[in-house]
Order: C-alpha cells, then structure tokens, then sequence
C-alpha cells in the first residue's frame, strides 16, 4: 500500500495529459473543479511566500504534503456522507494545480492557503441541468494529526472497518461516519465549497476502425487479475472472484464462435523465462469473420489470470503484459489497480511502450482507474492521444460485473461492427445491471478522425 500511494502522489505531480482534451462517459461528464483551501505544515523554518511560487528541491517536501491533502478527495467523493448530501459520487483527475496564496507562520508550524483547480470526473446530475454546479469539501488541515483523532481504542472510526490503515486513509475516509469523533469538526477539518464548471463531451467520436479492421488478425489481449489478497505461487483458488471471471470470459467467448487455438494451464515464468508449475491460466481464442470495413479478418483474443499485484513473487504477470502494451491492437485489463502501482510504467525497468505510433485501444477496468492511467499513456505514446484512446472508471468496479463489462467492450470488435464511442459507452453502462454507474468514460478520442 506504501508504494501505491508513492505511485499516486507521483502521478498528481506532472501534467500528465493536455487540459483541453476532451471526453465522453454515457452518465458521466469531465469538469473543472477550482476551490481556495489551506492546509498546516510542521515546520520550524520561516516560510515564505515569494519561495513557494514554483517547485524546488527546497521546498518539494510542501508540495508533496500538498498533494497528499488533495488525493484525499477521491475518498471524500465516493464516501457515503457526499453521495448523501450531492445525490451522485465523483472522482479525482490526475492533475490538480495549486497556488499559494498566503503564508501564516506561527512557533513550529506554518498554515499555507492556496488555490486549487484541475479535472474531475462526475455524474451529470450534479449539474441539475446547468453548467455549474457547487459541492461542499472536506478535507484533512493536517497531514500528521488527522488520523490519529479517529481513532478511539484503537480503531480509527472515520473510515472502512476492513481497510483500516494509516495509507488506505485517503480512499476510504468518511469524516461524516455516524461514530467518527471528527464528525462536524471545522478546526480540524477544511471546510469549503468547490466550484465545478462543466467541460464538453465529445459528440460522435469513432474508433480508428480503418487501423483495426484492415489488417489480417486484430490482435486483442485480456488480462485478468485475481482478487484475494493471499495468491498463491503454485495453488490455484477456484472460488476466487478473479478465476470465475476468467472462466466466464472464455465461456462467453466460446458462446459466440471463437475457439480455443492454445492455452496454457497452472504455470508461471521464472525470471529467466523458463516455465514451471504456478497458478496462471492463458488462452487464446479465434474466429475468422467479415469485418463492416469488407475485410476478412482473424480476431485473435488472448485471455491471461495471474497474479497482477506490484509486490506478487510471481513474475508472470508483468512479463505477459509488456508485449500486450506493445504489440495489441485492443487491452483489456480486469483486475486491481493497486491505486496505479499495478500498470504502471514506473516500476517496468528500461520499459520502451511505443516509438511506432501504432493505435491501440485501452480498457482499464480496476477500480478507479480514471485518477491513474491516462496520463502515463499518452505521454510515453509515440503521437499521444492521436493513436490510443482510453476508456477509464472513475469508482470502484465489482467483480460481479467483470465479465459482463468485458464482453460490452469487446461487443463492435469482436463483431466487425463500427460503433461510435457513444455507443459503446452507453452499451458498457447497461452491462454493469444492478452495479449503477462506474462513471466509466474515454479519453483521447477527440482527435479521432474516422467515420463510417
């Protein structure tokens, strides 16, 4: 958990993706979220505000702190007491800039205030049919304080009974929770009201079909997590969540035609790439068809399980899923984000993803995904935006849904069709059933240029 939350304050460091890119979620809509806040620093140094005008090495350590108060917001808004007073969840975008505004030194400690504004993600209603909207937050005033005042005999109150630590705190806090000893507090609590200003949608937005369709084998890889905190290296759990999506996913695929060309079964790679016993599973599946394009195409699906946790001892996993970043023309993963640590290009050694500017298309469903990988993939792609797309979830996602999700977006491809993104979108939507929404949406597509 330590170095997923490292994974995240990285990734709320950069611009990661251009600020007037657009976007489109079937219930969902990108805004601008600008608010004034402050936050209280332990310090013995006097702080000026002429030197926090920029990031330096001097004072990185306040910018970290900074954004480590602001990631506190993807908790605040999917906890019960927001969704209670807004009607609708919301969720974190990966770039939020702040400036200081004023500096208030006192005897070991510092209150800093600033401005803050950047992207977010949230269900159209909370516009009730304008363009502006205003949401109360809440935030922690201090970094080093604020959990230590939830807990009482030894049990923090203010968040999730099961996800009870110091670095799951930021996700799952609710300073609203009826036992919360926080509850109503405004000395210890930032309380403030944000302003979110809607951002367009794309309109009718398409697939690059032409660089998908007119090739010889459409080349689509599945990979799939398991879902206990305990995997094993060589035992496989059957009543795993993950291994019953697996085995779904297959089903479903051969319902509709595709047959199982190869697999592999309990194995893993060792990290000179021999092969020996394990617990992941690999399929890979076909079927020729007559694309809308008037191609005769193979559409190759390769279904992957394994262990995708950072930390795993297995080693399959991220030596699976390399050559599906470069080499597929669609990505489906279905599994744990690991609040960004799990794809991220941070921890693949000496990685290269792409110097060809072939396109691809990217389906990330781990829950919140949004706030995670946008940014990391348009960067390091060869063209940006111009060749991959990327269709995010902006809230937790359920395993009950993983196979339904995953059939919904391969629907148009493993048809031959041309749908629109919005299409697509609105047809993953109804595939989450009694789930609600994900606020589950693309990036990158503004650019697109194909059309039927």
């Amino acid at each position: 958990m330590k170095t997923s939350i490292l994974g995240l304050l990285i990734l709320l460091s950069f611009n990661l993706f251009a600020q007037d890119a657009k976007y489109f979620g079937a219930t969902n809509t990108e805004a601008i979220l600008n608010f004034d806040s402050r936050i209280e620093i332990q310090t013995s140094k006097l702080l000026k505000l002429a030197n926090l005008k920029k990031e330096t090495a001097q004072n990185a350590e306040v910018f970290e702190e900074v954004r480590e108060q602001i990631s506190f917001l993807i908790g605040h808004f999917s906890s019960e007491s927001f969704k209670q007073e807004v009607g609708v969840p919301g969720v974190l975008g990966e770039n939020m800039a702040f400036t200081f505004t004023k500096v208030d030194n006192y005897t070991g400690y510092a209150v800093l205030h600033m401005n803050v504004s950047g992207k977010v993600v949230f269900h159209k209603d909370v516009f009730k049919g304008k363009s502006t909207a205003s949401i109360p937050l809440r935030l922690p005033l201090s970094m080093s304080r604020t959990y230590e005042l939830g807990i009482i005999d030894g049990v923090n109150l203010c968040t999730d009974e099961h996800y009870n630590s110091l670095g799951d705190f930021f996700y799952f806090w609710d300073i609203e929770k009826e036992d919360c000893p926080l509850k109503g507090n405004k000395t210890e609590i930032v309380r403030v009201k944000g302003k979110l200003t809607q951002v367009d949608n794309t309109k009718k937005t398409y697939p690059e079909y032409d660089k998908l369709y007119k090739k010889p084998v459409l080349d689509i890889r599945v990979l799939m997590g398991y879902i206990g905190d305990e995997v094993s290296l060589t035992e496989v759990n059957y009543s795993d969540d993950g291994y019953k999506s697996f085995k779904g996913t297959i089903a479903e695929l051969e319902n509709l035609g595709f047959a199982v060309t190869d697999r592999k079964v309990k194995f893993r790679y060792t990290k000179n790439d021999r092969e020996i016993s394990g617990s992941n599973y690999l399929y890979v599946l076909e079927k020729d068809l007559k694309n809308q394009l008037g191609t005769v195409q193979t559409v190759r699906i390769t279904v992957f399980l394994g262990d995708t946790d950072l930390n795993s001892a297995d080693l399959t996993f991220h030596k699976v899923l390399i050559p599906a970043y470069q080499e597929s023309d669609l990505l489906v993963y279905d599994g744990h984000s690991g609040l960004g640590a799990n794809l991220s290009f941070d921890y693949l050694p000496e990685f290269i993803f792409d110097t060809t500017g072939k396109y691809q298309l990217f389906f990330i469903n781990g829950c919140s995904s949004y706030p995670y990988y946008n940014g990391q993939f348009f960067r390091n792609k060869e063209g940006g935006s111009k060749n991959i797309d990327i269709i995010t979830s902006g809230l937790s996602t359920y395993t009950s849904t993983s196979v339904s999700n995953t059939i919904a977006f391969l629907a148009p491809f493993i048809q031959g069709k041309t749908w629109s993104y919005q299409t697509l979108l609105r047809h993953m939507e109804v595939s989450n059933g009694d789930a609600g929404t994900y606020l589950t949406g693309v990036n990158g597509d503004e650019d697109n240029i194909f059309v039927p």
